[in-house]
């Protein structure tokens, strides 16, 4: 093998390196993955999203003015409840930095309501 035919396959493969990279940074950029296809609807809105496991996760959605906790599996959706506006308006005073803070703060306090009666 001469130094004339691996330069042009060196150059080549760095080449096809830096695109990937470009193509990686620009769909972590813009958001390019499947999170955008699911959330670009005119009336319905997934506020926050946490994972509970490999295939579950809870969600807050909104629908128009109301808003819905909604456990979600790879078979399923289910409405566990419907939330008020001060549910939420609550969640953004808490001061906390995610969903899932949150709801482990109310899962225990309404553990230690139910350990008081």
């Amino acid at each position: 093998m001469d130094s004339e035919t691996i330069l042009p396959g060196i150059i080549s493969l760095i080449a096809v390196v830096v695109v990937f990279v470009v193509l990686i940074y620009l769909n972590k950029k813009f958001k390019l993955g499947s999170s955008m296809n699911f959330n670009n609807s005119k009336y319905i809105k997934v506020l926050d999203r946490c994972h509970m496991g490999l295939s579950n996760y809870i969600c807050i959605i909104q629908i128009g003015e109301r808003y819905f906790l909604v456990e979600v599996s790879n078979s399923s959706a289910h409405v566990q409840q419907e939330l008020e506006a001060k549910d939420l308006v609550a969640f953004k005073k808490a001061n906390v930095n995610s969903f899932k803070d949150f709801l482990t703060e109310k899962l225990s306090n309404l553990e230690s309501k139910k350990e008081s009666k």
